[in-house]
């Protein structure tokens, strides 16, 4: 540890950039992102990197911006930890420790509230001051499911997807709704219609979309979303979403809430707490991370 420099990398720099090929090295997520983009950031990201004696990137941390509301006409300012990564030959020196909290000093000195993220890896994180972060969240299954086939992002037209933008825009304030961008942001929704396991169902009357064909997040003009929606046979949505009477009303049942409940696949939601937040935030399948 001695001879390892942690340096704030930035947003859209060089060195931001010089990180890809080692994250391309622990991760075959970041290896697609390569071969895509080259050695070049592919979403908006704040780079924290640790570098050897020879200046050579052997660790990353990286903060993912985006704002939440909170049910209550207020903003929640989230800092998301992502593309954390530690170099296969320089594990166990607790490199990725310091830049967490790196990431988190930086974070709380410039007004963020929240650091959250979606983990399996609780122990390395509750090192750096990360705590479970129970949400207001329900899973639910449609037993009268017809599981149609939805589309993905690429084999909508423009006009659909700026419909779908519209409806979003115009889903009900709670808490945990995403104030989603239209730039490079993860949170934005050019890497949303992009992302190959989102399904899409659409018509004049609204949108639904899957995640990995499991209910993310819907929106009908009318207030009948079953035509939207039968499309999908499960459900993963905040316990405060405006549609969430719609599903009940047209045969779906909840099958676990909150506590009983790991967030996804094993992973549950962690946070560090920067700011005191009243509320806990669930937000989209669409926006995890």
């Amino acid at each position: 540890m001695n001879d390892i420099k942690f340096v704030f990398a930035g947003e859209g720099t060089e060195l931001q950039n010089d990180s890809v090929p080692m994250l391309a090295r622990c991760f075959e997520e970041w290896q697609i992102f390569q071969a895509a983009y080259g050695n070049v950031f592919p979403f908006r990201e704040i780079s924290f990197a640790a570098l050897n004696e020879n200046d050579e990137i052997v660790g990353h941390v990286g903060i993912m911006p985006f704002d939440v509301l909170n049910g209550k006409g207020g903003v929640v300012r989230m800092a998301g930890i992502a593309s954390v990564g530690t170099a296969p030959e320089y594990r166990g020196c607790g490199i990725a420790a310091r830049l967490c909290n790196d990431a988190a000093e930086w974070a709380k000195d410039n007004g963020f509230d929240c650091m959250p993220l979606y983990t399996s890896f609780n122990r390395v994180y509750e090192s750096c001051g990360w705590r479970n972060y129970p949400m207001k969240s329900v899973a639910l299954t449609n037993g009268r499911a017809e599981l149609k086939k939805g589309r993905k992002g690429a084999e909508l037209t423009e006009n659909e997807r700026e419909f779908i933008i519209e409806c979003y825009n115009k889903i009900p304030e709670f808490a945990g709704k995403v104030l989603r961008t239209r730039d490079k942001s993860f949170h934005g929704w050019n890497r949303i219609f992009r992302e190959t396991f989102f399904d899409w169902y659409v018509d004049s009357n609204g949108y639904a979309v899957a995640f990995e064909g499991v209910l993310a997040e819907f929106f009908a003009l009318n207030g009948d979303a079953s035509g939207l929606v039968c499309g999908t046979g499960s459900a993963f949505l905040s316990e405060n979403f405006p549609g969430m009477q719609s599903l009940l009303d047209n045969g779906w049942r909840i099958s676990a809430a909150d506590k009983e409940l790991d967030c996804w696949h094993g992973e549950n939601v962690m946070c560090r707490c920067l700011n005191a937040v009243e509320e806990k935030l669930f937000y989209s399948l669409t926006d995890k991370f």
